[in-house]
């Protein structure tokens, strides 16, 4: 009993619980890091959803985007009142609605794969072939990045119209393409030949207005010329009567002493050269007047002095015989280069007005006072008198052609006139009148830059 006991007690397997914790530790961490793994996974895939989701709501912006540009380049490209074209390898290979409305055709396709030149008539306004100008053009465009000029077209119906071509080289997948520009200056073409036919029509207008004006002038000139050769005429009388009167009693007292047979040598030579001294006279006289009336071309030096000096010598017999006085203050002794003659006239002009007040007015101790100074790299004149000034309205108007105030009717009104046209636009100067204390006093201003200029050459 004892031995099966023990025998049984040996065979008999006993489960004894032990608990291994080293190993339970590792279970715990490694189940540990399964999870954390799982988690972090969990992380992962949440942040790169997320930026999944934001990648893919920006793709969506863009792609809506990208469809607006695109909506807005068709309504660019095909509502554009200009026409455009996409130009690859020199044919057309798209086109908006208004290119087919200037070429005429029907649809788009009628232009696709059409060049430049088959829109073109054979040659261009400047007489180049359309079809190397073409090839000229587009080189320009990718040389220059861009490329604007003036073309004719050709359309449909075999009429020509005027367009303002725009290439622009654009790139598309690695390629150059033109993007191309028309608009229609048809229009704009046909107003710059109006325009550039009335220019010329203008100005043969112009010329001929000119001209007239010129031929109106020269007419003036001429009637102002004998108006005052009339009044020259008087004067010749005038300095002739003195001389002829002198001649007439010399020849009177030679004719006299002969018949009395009391001429002797000595008397009849200085008879005779009295008669002669006149005579000169008279002679000296015919020219100066010749000399005046004599138009002048060419400019040549002269002076104030020299000037008045002539002026004087026809005309001061005769104002002093009206008891007029003159008075002289000479300032300006330089030369110069002008037109003496002309000069002369506007003198003797602004001179004979001068008496005219004064005789008209009947002014008591009347003068004419000449007056010539240099101020401000100018030579300057001035003619006054004592006549009592000009009235405001006259004074506006007193340059004016056919203005006469002489109450007796025999001015011709030109005087004035042509005395300013004279010096204004033949010496390049000016004459201006203004009222002084006593009178009116009329100034000529010779700039002396100005001084020289030959208007007849220009």
């Amino acid at each position: 009993q004892t031995k099966q006991q023990l025998l049984a007690k040996w065979s008999k397997v006993e489960n004894v619980t032990k608990i291994d914790y080293d190993l339970l530790k590792k279970l715990a961490a490694f189940a540990l890091l399964i999870i954390i793994g799982i988690l972090f996974r969990q992380y992962i895939l949440k942040r790169e959803h997320k930026k999944l989701q934001i990648a893919y709501g920006e793709v969506q912006k863009q792609k809506k985007k990208l469809k607006e540009q695109k909506k807005i380049y068709e309504l660019i490209f095909d509502d554009a009142m200009d026409g455009i074209l996409i130009l690859d390898d020199g044919k057309f290979i798209d086109c908006n609605d208004s290119i087919v409305a200037m070429l005429k055709y029907e649809t788009k396709e009628d232009i696709i794969n059409r060049s430049p030149a088959q829109c073109s008539p054979l040659k261009q306004p400047d007489g180049k072939l359309s079809s190397e100008k073409v090839e000229e053009m587009i080189a320009l465009a990718f040389k220059n990045r861009g490329h604007r000029f003036e073309w004719v077209h050709l359309n449909a119906t075999g009429e020509e119209f005027w367009a303002e071509i725009v290439l622009t080289p654009v790139s598309i997948d690695k390629k150059e393409i033109l993007h191309v520009v028309w608009r229609d200056i048809s229009e704009r073409k046909k107003l710059e030949f109006e325009i550039k036919e009335l220019n010329r029509t203008l100005e043969t207008k112009i010329e001929t207005a000119v001209y007239a004006l010129r031929r109106k002038d020269e007419i003036l000139f001429k009637q102002s010329r004998l108006a005052q050769m009339g009044e020259m005429l008087s004067m010749i009388a005038h300095q002739w009567r003195q001389p002829l009167t002198a001649i007439s009693a010399t020849s009177s007292l030679i004719e006299l002493k002969a018949k009395f047979n009391q001429l002797d040598n000595e008397t009849a030579q200085q008879k005779a050269n009295n008669i002669s001294e006149y005579a000169q006279h008279l002679s000296r006289t015919i020219d100066d007047f010749r000399d005046f009336f004599k138009p002048n071309k060419e400019m040549k030096e002269t002076s104030y002095d020299e000037v008045l000096s002539l002026v004087l010598g026809m005309i001061e017999n005769s104002i002093t015989n009206q008891n007029i006085k003159l008075h002289q203050d000479l300032n300006c002794h330089e030369t110069f280069k002008t037109y003496p003659n002309e000069l002369q006239q506007v003198i003797l002009n602004l001179v004979k007005n001068a008496e005219d007040v004064l005789l008209e007015k009947e002014v008591k101790n009347g003068y004419i006072k000449l007056k010539t100074y240099e101020k401000n790299e100018k030579y300057i004149l001035e003619v006054s008198d004592n006549g009592g000034g000009i009235s405001d309205e006259i004074m506006v108007r007193i340059f004016d052609p056919y203005f006469s105030t002489k109450s007796d009717k025999n001015g011709t009104g030109l005087g004035l006139y042509m005395s300013k046209t004279i010096i204004e636009e033949h010496c390049d100067g000016e004459l201006s009148v203004r009222n002084g204390s006593e009178g009116a006093v009329f100034r000529i201003t010779l700039i002396k830059a100005e001084i020289g200029k030959n208007k007849y050459e220009e």
